[in-house]
């Protein structure tokens, strides 16, 4: 279908979808990639979320340019919002299990000694909006967690969950985390970081 880019689960992200970097401040993106997030059960690797990658128009062209090779702690100066990622979950997952999983890809040891205590609070804070804005009863199959890069000097980092703008944090480490755990060499879906190189090489 025309305007939609189909995600390897069979679902479909939308081509362009809106981002919030405050509650006041919205951007419309344009998905650039998409993966999925597999998790082992026993002997049978199972579907988790699927991952949309949203840029913006002016930082996907400086990314065809070479002008940056940054796709996360830069923003154009003429963007709200340059980088939009999503995570559509295509099964049931506890709170704990989400909110963990994240963390403790977020504190690895290299970025622990990079960021030190203001790096682990920043992680904190984001573990303790995650808690109270999933809640109880997890995350349900098609709800959705958006992270949101804005800012011309590269620490803003807008978060929403199902659909519900919940906060705005200030860290660029943590943005490049973030971005590294969704989209970099090693993305927890593989897919993406393979689109990346085909489409900005």
């Amino acid at each position: 279908e025309e305007g939609v880019c189909t995600t390897f689960d069979g679902r479909g992200f939308p081509y362009t979808r809106n981002f919030h970097a405050t509650t006041d401040t919205s951007a419309a993106l344009t998905l650039s990639a998409t993966g999925m997030r597999k998790k082992a059960i026993l002997v049978v690797a199972v579907d988790v979320y699927s991952v949309g990658l949203y840029l913006s128009e002016a930082k996907d062209q400086s990314l065809k340019d070479k002008t940056t090779s940054d796709i996360f702690t830069s923003t154009p100066n003429s963007d709200e919002i340059s980088t939009g990622i999503v995570l559509h979950f295509v099964r049931d997952v506890g709170t704990n299990k989400v909110v963990d999983a994240i963390v403790e890809a977020l504190l690895d040891s290299a970025s622990v000694r990079e960021g030190g205590d203001t790096y682990k609070a920043s992680v904190s804070s984001l573990q303790t909006v995650l808690l109270a804005a999933i809640g109880e009863a997890g995350m349900k199959k098609d709800d959705e967690i958006e992270f949101s890069f804005s800012g011309a000097e590269g620490t803003k980092i807008g978060v929403s969950v199902r659909d519900n703008f919940v906060a705005s944090l200030d860290d660029k480490l943590l943005r490049k985390k973030l971005g590294l755990i969704y989209a970099g060499a090693d993305a927890v879906a593989p897919e993406i970081p393979k689109i990346l190189q085909a489409r900005y090489a």
